[in-house]
């Protein structure tokens, strides 16, 4: 792995804040996330009791809701404060869901072509450098054949390729187009046909696609989102 994702503990902050503050989980946004995965469910049939894993699980919003639909749900984070929010959450609602501590990138906790949908929960874009290579394989490794991966990406606003400052620790690298605060890289922003040509390489197939405009209080960097939806090609 190259980049110690746990030594960014204001991670486990904002869990904590947000959950003291009765939020509902990273963000806001989970309708709007839902919405995506019903349209996917209702172009491609994915049958009930089918195995759904949400990466960058954070308080288990997306993996509860699955697991309510009839969907046998799985959720990962590397965030222990995201795990025992999910995890009271799931008695909570008296739901069934198996949430576990661990790194998206590796995936070692699952085994190969186990899943039937796989749903990125925002956090591919916080995935940087060769880990992203890293991170795409371990997604098709616990995929069955012709299992869906829903996938999204932060795009780069290219108007702006020079390096920008937001404040005095908190810049945009063009080289390796990461946001970078006190030194550590926390945000990848793509670029719409390279994402798509990342995916490709993985061993995947994008059957669609949809763009959300930027976010009110999004950095001037950002261009918006992609939501891409593909399949596990066979024969890689």
């Amino acid at each position: 792995m190259e980049f110690d994702y746990t030594k960014r503990i204001t991670i486990d902050e904002r869990y904590t804040k947000r959950k003291s503050d009765h939020q509902p989980g990273w963000s806001d946004d989970y309708e709007t996330k839902l919405d995506r995965i019903q349209e996917v469910l209702a172009e491609f049939l994915v049958p009930k009791g089918s195995k759904f894993l949400e990466l960058g699980c954070g308080a288990g919003n997306i993996a509860l809701s699955m697991a309510k639909l009839g969907f046998e749900s799985y959720g990962i984070d590397l965030s222990p404060a995201a795990i025992s929010w999910a995890e009271e959450r799931k008695k909570e609602f008296g739901l069934s869901a198996s949430f576990c501590l661990g790194n998206v990138v590796e995936l070692n906790e699952y085994t190969n072509e186990f899943f039937e949908f796989v749903y990125d929960g925002d956090c591919l874009f916080m995935v940087i450098g060769t880990d992203r290579k890293a991170c795409l394989s371990n997604i098709y490794r616990v995929l069955k054949p012709n299992g869906l991966f829903l996938a999204h990406a932060k795009l780069l606003n290219e108007q702006l390729q020079d390096k920008y400052y937001i404040n005095p620790d908190n810049i945009f690298d063009p080289i390796t187009q990461c946001l970078v605060q006190d030194g550590i890289p926390y945000y990848y922003l793509s670029r719409e046909e390279e994402f798509s040509r990342e995916l490709n390489l993985a061993g995947f197939k994008a059957l669609s696609s949809k763009k959300f405009p930027p976010k009110h209080n999004e950095h001037p960097l950002i261009a918006g989102s992609l939501s891409v939806l593909a399949i596990k090609q066979l024969g890689r």
